[in-house]
């Protein structure tokens, strides 16, 4: 069994990551790898539950970090050219805002210091306000939309 895409958020965190390290990244085997791959693992683990042991490995985690340096203009070499265009669509959104991406993967992994695991929230009809486009993506996508705001707002 594959393990599934990366999301926008795991991407906002390895670039953040990434950023921070980019003069020198850590090695594969690094306790800072280490560190970032149980992040991602724990995150995906409090939104969807339980997933494979080879869920965003230091492997998988390292080779992502390899893509960014592929469309890093500031890199003198190669990295690696198969990634993926989601990574470059994060890329060419935050790289010119840093201490947004910084603040957007600061509060996603903040979500591990959240003891309950997160899950869909119903509104009773009286509550309804909304906002469209929240930054922090994955927390956006994995609620249910309902196109009857727009119509009760409107």
């Amino acid at each position: 069994m594959r393990n599934p895409a990366w999301t926008r958020d795991e991407h906002i965190i390895a670039m953040d990551f990434y950023l921070r390290h980019q003069t020198a990244i850590p090695l594969k085997g690094s306790q800072e790898i280490h560190d970032l791959s149980e992040s991602l693992s724990k995150l995906h683990q409090k939104i969807h539950g339980e997933h494979a042991e080879s869920f965003r490995n230091q492997n998988g985690v390292y080779m992502k970090l390899m893509n960014f340096r592929s469309i890093d203009p500031n890199y003198s070499g190669v990295g690696l050219s198969h990634g993926s265009k989601d990574e470059k669509a994060v890329w060419d959104f935050y790289i010119d805002r840093p201490i947004e991406l910084r603040r957007l993967a600061h509060q996603l992994t903040q979500l591990l210091a959240i003891e309950k695991s997160l899950s869909i929230v119903e509104f009773a009809d009286d509550e309804i306000e909304a906002e469209e486009g929240a930054l922090l993506s994955r927390m956006h996508k994995i609620r249910e939309r309902d196109t009857s705001l727009v119509k009760k707002k409107k």
